[in-house]
């Protein structure tokens, strides 16, 4: 059986018959809802449904960035992690680093570029090598009291 011939083989007639007169449905299914007046769902398949389907728009915008943010957030941390805090650019983008992704970005006092990557800084050096090192994070806008 399918689980909309499930859900409406749980109403009885009498609640049937009570809710035709101020009746609300459910925003996924369209399935007549039982219980509380403000009730918006029939159950949380359905509201999580609802959701998903809303965000997955504002999703597909915001994935591809996240993405590569987080591949060049992982390869930065790797490396730091192993030791290594100097590393060949061309190194780095065999294996994924895309240089235009970062979160911030500032000019040091020497005019180089440092870029950030969350918590991580990194900036090029001579011959194409990246210097890494670790920062602590900046607190969000706003947060600060």
């Amino acid at each position: 059986m399918t689980q909309n011939k499930l859900r409406s083989e749980r109403l009885t007639h009498n609640q049937q018959t009570s809710m035709k007169r101020n009746q609300t449905y459910c925003l996924q299914c369209g399935l007549p809802l039982v219980g509380r007046a403000d009730k918006k769902y029939c159950d949380d398949g359905c509201r999580n449904s609802y959701h998903n389907a809303r965000m997955m728009d504002a999703n597909k915008i915001c994935r591809p960035y996240h993405r590569s943010l987080k591949q060049n957030y992982s390869l930065l941390f790797d490396h730091l992690q192993s030791g290594q805090s100097l590393v060949h650019k061309d190194e780095l983008m065999l294996h994924g680093f895309d240089p235009k992704m970062s979160t911030t970005f500032e000019l040091m006092e020497d005019g180089t570029l440092c870029y950030g990557v969350y918590d991580l800084e990194y900036f090029e050096l001579k011959d194409r090598y990246i210097q890494i090192r670790h920062c602590p994070a900046p607190k969000p806008p706003g947060w600060a009291r």
